[in-house]
């Protein structure tokens, strides 16, 4: 099951509009900050500004991946 970390949003005649966003979806979305930040001084090195949006993109859900399998590692084992 994925984690939901801010809960879906209705219409007010009840349908669901977004279901929630995950866990990995905020970790990336802190990673952006940062990397936008970082990479700005960067901009040149990439052919285009979607080539350097790709990259940062990738590397947000790299770090959130890393986050995530952190966390799991860190939880105590209630497994006994």
């Amino acid at each position: 099951m994925t984690e939901r970390v801010f809960p879906p949003s209705f219409s007010p005649s009840g349908v669901l509009r977004h279901e929630g966003m995950t866990l990995r979806d905020h970790f990336a979305g802190l990673a952006m900050k940062g990397l936008m930040t970082a990479y700005w001084d960067t901009f040149d090195c990439y052919e285009n500004s979607h080539a350097l949006v790709k990259c940062q993109v990738e590397t947000a859900y790299e770090y959130a991946d890393a986050m995530l399998k952190q966390r799991s590692l860190d939880e105590p084992n209630t497994s006994n």
